[in-house]
């Protein structure tokens, strides 16, 4: 299926770009972002493996109910 230009126009990012001159600079934006995207998923994922690794240390902690 083809896309039409007007389709490709109505983008919202195209839209926002466009608008605020950065359009040129699209592939750079998107590359910024997800680079953003992969360093919070590696913290998060570090963060889940020093929780495992506290855990797996003291697995007594793991049974005990949170006092609220």
């Amino acid at each position: 299926m083809a896309t039409s230009t007007a389709a490709v126009l109505n983008h919202d990012w195209s839209y926002l770009l466009s608008r605020t001159g950065l359009l040129e600079r699209a592939e750079l934006i998107g590359g910024f972002l997800f680079a953003i995207a992969v360093l919070l998923l590696l913290a998060a994922l570090a963060m889940l493996a020093l929780e495992c690794l506290g855990m797996w240390r003291s697995p007594h902690r793991a049974h005990e109910l949170p006092d609220h």
